[in-house]
């Protein structure tokens, strides 16, 4: 069993991982509001990064330096023939 390797890490973070979860049991309003908030800021953390890539990352890759990559339109190597 892989608990049971190493150097008892392994039991002391299952036996955290059980309380955890039966603490989490017996109080539902409060793991009901956990489980939103997380999952919330999840979301707004992808769209956030999905807007940024998208204006200011994936914007400068190829288009508005003549088709080269920005690494190489700001050390002055000319894109493609």
């Amino acid at each position: 069993d892989w608990v049971e390797k190493g150097n008892g890490n392994g039991k002391i973070m299952l036996k955290n991982v059980r309380y955890a979860v039966r603490s989490l049991i017996r109080t539902p309003g409060y793991t009901i509001t956990f489980i939103l908030t997380l999952g919330l800021g999840i979301g707004m953390n992808t769209a956030i990064f999905s807007v940024v890539n998208g204006v200011l990352l994936a914007r400068d890759a190829c288009g508005s330096h003549g088709g080269a990559p920005l690494g190489a339109a700001l050390s002055g190597i000319s894109g493609p023939a």
